[in-house]
Formats: structure tokens, C-alpha cells, sequence
């Protein structure tokens, strides 16, 4: 059983032209396009609970491609199951 893993990542986004970007509110989604700029932001933790299992909190925030559409600060837990075949 391995230790814990902190995974952090970071991604500015400046495009030059302009882009599809998703704007989500109450309403049906907005698509404009737009040159600013966009954040992407994710950090996990992996928790070793027994020999094959693992709890993986995890933050996401920010937008990515293709439609850009906004994660308003997105929380989530993982159960993962992880083996080794011996060949």
C-alpha cells in the first residue's frame, strides 16, 4: 500500500482569435465568441484506504475546450479499484 498523492493543476488559456465560449445560467446556454482569457483549476487527493482501494477527493473549477462551458466550483468523491495481473 503506497502513501498518499496530492495532484494539482493549473491551465491558463490566453487564445489570440477569437474562441466558443458556453455561458450557463438559469436560462438555456449562451455561446458567444470571445478572445478572454480562461482558468482551469484541479486538485485531487488520493487516500490509500486498504491493499486495493483508494478515496480520491476532488476540486475542479474553470473552463476547458471545445465549448468552454464554466465548472462553478465542482466537487466530487471517487472509490478507486486498482490490481496487479502477474503475467
Amino acid at each position: 500500500m503506497s502513501g498518499r498523492n496530492l495532484e494539482l493543476r493549473y491551465q491558463y488559456r490566453g487564445p489570440l482569435e477569437q474562441e466558443v465560449f458556453t455561458q450557463r445560467s438559469d436560462a438555456p446556454a449562451i455561446f458567444f465568441l470571445s478572445t478572454k482569457p480562461r482558468h482551469y483549476f484541479e486538485a485531487g487527493l488520493r487516500i490509500p484506504v486498504f491493499s486495493y482501494f483508494a478515496l480520491r477527493p476532488q476540486y475542479k473549477w474553470g473552463s476547458l475546450p471545445p465549448a468552454f462551458s464554466f465548472l462553478d466550483h465542482q466537487y466530487s468523491l471517487n472509490i478507486e479499484v486498482s490490481a496487479k495481473r502477474k503475467k
